[in-house]
């Protein structure tokens, strides 16, 4: 049986809406991070205003997108398991698998980690990289689910 296109194209708004809220998280956490690391306020507010969005920019805004897409599509493909209560659980699990591809896996390859405590290494951590993956995946769910009741 066939996904109705509706639901597909409702999946995919869910991705990319999710992948925004998530950035924006990431975002929050990183100036957070920054903040009780270095504990001083003008070096926190340079990095929170130059460094972290351009890192979150150039290195993590095309990855996140992607794993935002394909999981708003897998929920639109899956539409009569994601459309029920368990339309967060199994966003959530689409969410885990495609950001540990993503991130633990494929960033790597195309931006080389360098030191230990780089950002492409933080972000390749597979608890990291899972934990983001739960929360995306879960925010898509939970979208996908009030714009199938919407629409």
């Amino acid at each position: 049986m066939t996904p109705e296109p509706r639901r597909v194209l409702f999946g995919w708004v869910a991705g990319i809406i999710s992948a925004a809220a998530t950035l924006l998280i990431a975002y929050v956490a990183g100036v957070v991070a920054v903040a009780a690391s270095l504990r001083d306020l003008f070096a926190m507010l340079l990095t929170a205003l130059t460094f972290l969005p351009l890192m979150l920019l150039f290195v993590f805004l095309l990855p996140d997108l992607l794993a935002g897409t394909a999981v708003g599509l897998l929920l639109g493909l899956s539409s009569r398991l994601a459309g029920r209560t368990l339309g967060a659980f199994a966003g959530a699990i689409f969410g885990l698998a495609v950001a540990e591809a993503a991130f633990s896996f494929l960033l790597p390859l195309v931006f080389k980690p360098e030191s230990s405590r780089g950002f492409v290494n933080i972000i390749s951590s597979p608890y990291i990289s899972g934990l983001y993956g739960v929360v995306l995946g879960s925010l898509a769910g939970v979208i996908f689910r009030r714009l199938n009741r919407a629409g």
